[in-house]
């Protein structure tokens, strides 16, 4: 999908736009109406304008990329500025007294820091509560000190809904996609990193709703206020996106192992072996599978575009298929490998009883059960050296082919675990979209789990007894 022009500019200057309309919108109509009020020389022309004022520079310290950083940000700084800027007021009222102000500036001092750092409010009640108190008081001197309260808390006020509205309309950006996007590109580049700021923009996250969708496309989000509170429908749900990053990263453990596991290759003598032994472009088939299954995870939290409720698994099955018949092929051609060496007991044909001596005691019995043991021990002394010399059939009897044989081995094992983690994953995202809030806004959505398969289950009853002997 080609995005607008507009779409594709830089996140700096889309940030820059966001700030500069509200600010220079406060600006034009402080600076205009000022005159119309009877000018700086009248308190309401006066006041007018440091409302103005006030409310530009409200909405340059609030500017954040993220929405819901915003709006956190803007609720403390109103929350600070309605409490100190109307006990400034109050207290002034009480008496103007230097001593008296100051000694209960110390007070709300002391106050302000201990609530903020207990309430977690360290910016609107432990900095901003103080800070409007003393520009009160002081200002108060030279002007009457309702109107100063007013202005500064109005225009303070005013500033913050102002710059949430431009947040909201102007490149919105959230911190319930910016979680999304760091989950997909969990999947494609810097695992960590990226999962590490998807924990970062849920918290944000926890500060928006969901407003709707524009155009079934479009996702618009608004400051979740804590005074209305809202319905968890309009959240992102925080514990079904923590179970797709734990699979995630099972995923990208198991991705690693299988590197480590033929990450040095094999020498020619044995490629040749496994070339003869398994169907051409096995290992190319499966490789093309898990990419296909991986980049539908991948593509499973879209930017733009309509709803998805639910990954079909056909990729999935597609590598679930793929990774079953090659471990079929591998524990088949081992046992069949084993098999002749291991014979199985049939029962004795019936037949005349010999007529030749049996010894009952003595010299004659005691040698007989040496020669049975001695006949055994080389049997089985017999029986080593055969599966020996069947072993360097596949991967030749040398410190190379020892260790050509543990690789090869848990590479298949490693697919196995691979095939188990992609359907855990597929079932955890399958679990968290029908749970976005987009996904809440339609009513109609169906369920397609994601079926359990079952190859690694035949993969190891096959090979209870080749694996064995491998």
């Amino acid at each position: 999908m080609k995005l607008p022009p507009i779409a594709q500019l830089p996140d700096c200057v889309k940030g820059g736009i966001r700030l500069a309309v509200p600010v220079g919108g406060a600006c034009l109509l402080g600076l205009s109406m000022r005159g119309r009020l009877g000018g700086i020389e009248t308190e309401l022309g006066n006041s007018f304008s440091l409302a103005c004022q006030w409310a530009a520079v409200s909405m340059a310290i609030i500017s954040s990329p993220v929405t819901g950083t915003a709006a956190k940000v803007g609720l403390e700084r109103v929350l600070g500025t309605l409490i100190g800027g109307w006990l400034g007021a109050a207290l002034w009222k009480i008496s103007s007294n230097a001593v008296f102000l100051g000694c209960a500036g110390l007070v709300i001092a002391f106050t302000s820091y201990i609530l903020g750092a207990k309430l977690k409010l360290q910016y609107g009640v432990g900095k901003l509560l103080v800070l409007t108190y003393l520009i009160v008081i002081y200002a108060a001197a030279a002007n009457p000190i309702l109107w100063v309260a007013l202005s500064r808390t109005t225009g303070i006020c005013c500033g913050v809904v102002a710059y949430l509205v431009a947040a909201i309309f102007l490149f919105p950006t959230t911190g319930s996609q910016l979680a999304l996007d760091s989950l997909n590109a969990a999947l494609e580049a810097t695992v960590l990193t990226s999962l590490s700021k998807y924990k970062q923009h849920m918290e944000e996250a926890k500060t928006e709703n969901r407003l709707g969708i524009w155009r079934g496309r479009w996702s618009w989000y608004v400051p979740a206020l804590p005074c209305h509170g809202s319905s968890k429908r309009s959240h992102m749900p925080k514990k079904q996106l923590n179970e797709v990053e734990a699979a995630i990263r099972k995923v990208i453990r198991t991705l690693w192992a299988l590197r480590l596991a033929i990450v040095e290759g094999f020498d020619d003598s044995i490629t040749a072996t496994l070339q003869q032994r398994y169907p051409y472009g096995m290992l190319q088939e499966l490789r093309d599978a898990s990419l296909a299954a991986l980049q539908d995870a991948c593509t499973a939290f879209v930017v733009a575009g309509p709803v998805q409720h639910w990954l079909k698994p056909e990729s999935l099955d597609r590598f679930d298929a793929v990774a079953s018949r090659f471990l079929l092929i591998s524990a088949l051609q081992r046992n069949l490998m084993a098999a002749p060496f291991f014979p199985v007991p049939t029962p004795a044909a019936a037949g005349e009883p010999s007529a030749d001596p049996v010894a009952v005691g003595g010299d004659a019995a005691s040698q007989q059960r040496e020669d049975r043991v001695q006949a055994r021990s080389q049997a089985l002394a017999a029986q080593r050296d055969l599966l020996a010399v069947a072993a360097g059939y596949f991967f030749p009897p040398s410190d190379a082919g020892y260790f050509a044989k543990v690789r090869w081995y848990s590479f298949q094992f490693v697919i196995a675990q691979l095939a188990d983690d992609l359907r855990r994953l597929f079932e955890a995202i399958n679990a968290v979209l029908p749970k976005l809030p987009a996904s809440q806004l339609r009513a109609q959505h169906q369920e397609v789990p994601v079926s359990k398969s079952s190859f690694i289950r035949r993969f190891h009853g096959l090979n209870a007894r080749g694996l064995n002997h491998g």
